[in-house]
């Protein structure tokens, strides 16, 4: 697993670095500057079930990024079967320190891969159909997450 781990965030981190030289010339906040910065949505609701929610980072500094204003989807690992959104926080802690608005994902547990990609699906298309909320650049999204997280992203899920 924790192979896994470092894969996916070697293949994050080469794939975020040929987006764009200049996210990684930006200067990280601090975490004063975060708390500063952003405003959080905590577990606003993206289906019926009690494990369908997600938490959304909104940065006051995205906008300005331009053609590099990206929207980080961020989905925890754990096997499909156990961990939280909440309890895997440090892992988008540094695009946070970048500025970028991030959706930090939960899925139904304990019910497989197709249940898990499913509720990305539709956090998705949750967030396209309630945009005028959250005003995030949904033309530039990068999904990612580890190991579970990972796989779920693998698997070809597209929105609509």
């Amino acid at each position: 697993m924790k192979n896994s781990v470092v894969y996916v965030s070697i293949i994050c981190s080469l794939f975020l670095a040929s987006c764009s030289k200049n996210i990684s010339s930006i200067e990280s906040k601090s975490a004063e500057q975060i708390t500063i910065d952003y405003s959080v949505i905590k577990d606003p609701s993206y289906a019926a079930d009690s494990l369908q929610k997600m938490d959304i980072y909104l940065s006051k500094d995205a906008k300005s990024f331009g053609k590099h204003n990206y929207t980080i989807i961020f989905l925890h690992g754990g096997g499909y079967y156990f961990s939280d959104k909440s309890e895997e926080e440090r892992y988008i802690e540094p695009y946070l320190k970048k500025g970028l608005n991030v959706v930090n994902i939960n899925y139904r547990l304990k019910q497989g891969i197709a249940i898990a990609t499913a509720d990305l699906t539709n956090a998705l298309n949750y967030l396209d159909a309630n945009n005028g909320d959250y005003n995030l650049n949904l033309e530039n999204v990068i999904v990612t997450g580890f190991s579970a997280g990972a796989y779920c992203n693998k698997c070809g899920i597209i929105a609509k």
